[in-house]
């Protein structure tokens, strides 16, 4: 059969709902095919994992990382590891165990020490 995947939805805010992530570094996100800068990519970090799974594992995720692309929108400058949310994300599963997940988002958003939002 063919084109399963796209009846397949992720849940990205609730599986990103009891995580701390940091946002590790950005970079220009280019189109393979083109070379054009078309935005921006994120690599993060699960530092935190509180979330209990369907079989009832707790935080086993905690140490992955992923990359998050922001289309139209020039990467934010990341000095050090730096506690981050995701704005407006769909994710989307792939990978012959379906263990890998690709995330594009509106933006991100940097969070400073008082747990509040930075403004840019």
């Amino acid at each position: 059969m063919k084109k399963l995947n796209s009846f397949e939805k992720f849940d990205l805010e609730n599986f990103l709902k009891e995580k701390t992530l940091l946002v590790m570094n950005s970079s220009v996100l280019t189109d393979y095919d083109s070379g054009k800068e078309i935005g921006s990519k994120y690599r993060f970090l699960i530092w935190q994992d509180n979330t209990t799974y369907v079989n009832g594992e707790k935080g086993i995720n905690g140490g992955e990382s992923f990359n998050v692309k922001v289309l139209d929108k020039a990467p934010k400058e990341i000095k050090k590891p730096t506690p981050a949310k995701i704005i407006s994300g769909i994710g989307k599963l792939y990978g012959d165990y379906r263990s890998e997940l690709s995330i594009t988002a509106k933006d991100i958003v940097l969070i400073n020490s008082d747990n509040k939002e930075v403004n840019e």
